[in-house]
């Protein structure tokens, strides 16, 4: 098995992207490169241009269509990785916002707008990072759930049996704020359930209508405010 290094500017070349370049170039101060194998070591940078550079030109251009740009596509396939903290993360913990993650919240930011909304109905998450006291304090309260980050939703209900599972009433498409990035560009479009996801934009409110305590898991119904 070869243990060849990854050049990352050859893998840059390939693309001929001078927005990507400069955009990966930043991230390099933040997340160096040293002696990186594709075996050895992991790298958000690496990952995701190698991600990238294994896409179907067939899905590219279906992303292409809605004008996007490669930079946007970094910034989501960041969000699709095993490295998506490198996105959201921020959010919750400002010192791990740097110039790297302010221009990459941008350029999702951009992307979200160009796709399409959801049109309206119910959308799904299991979750494993809010805490369940955090949320009934709010709900006590009567103060409403607002996600700093980009939440993101499935219209697929797994019925996952532990944390916390949401159901989110949306808004009709006119007003919603949750957007349909699975459009853009599906995350594994190869298996036989794949994701199709939904994120909100940042910032968005929900009323909490209700909490179910079960035996593993708790059910949390949001209701998109606006």
């Amino acid at each position: 098995m070869s243990m060849e290094k990854i050049d990352i500017d050859k893998i840059l070349k390939d693309f001929d992207d001078e927005e990507l370049t400069n955009l990966v170039h930043l991230g390099l101060k933040f997340f160096p490169i040293q002696n990186y194998t594709v075996y050895d070591e992991r790298n958000v940078l690496v990952d995701t241009l190698l991600s990238m550079s294994n896409i179907e030109q067939e899905r590219l251009d279906k992303a292409y269509s809605f004008d996007v740009t490669n930079s946007e596509l970094f910034a989501l396939w960041v969000l699709y990785g095993r490295d998506f903290s490198v996105l959201q993360e921020p959010f919750f913990n400002p010192s791990k916002r740097n110039d790297f993650t302010i221009a990459l919240h941008r350029a999702f930011d951009s992307l979200l707008l160009k796709a399409p909304k959801f049109q309206g109905g119910l959308l799904y998450r299991n979750d494993n990072y809010f805490h369940i006291e955090y949320i009934k304090g709010l709900y006590k309260q009567g103060k409403p759930f607002i996600t700093p980050h980009y939440f993101t939703t499935d219209y697929e209900d797994y019925e996952k049996n532990t944390g916390v599972n949401f159901i989110i009433h949306s808004l009709p498409e006119a007003t919603t704020r949750a957007r349909e990035v699975y459009q853009i560009m599906i995350f594994n479009d190869k298996v036989p359930f794949p994701e199709h996801q939904i994120n909100y934009e940042k910032n968005t409110s929900f009323k909490i209508e209700s909490i179910h305590e079960g035996e593993e898991r708790f059910v949390v119904v949001l209701r998109e405010l606006e």
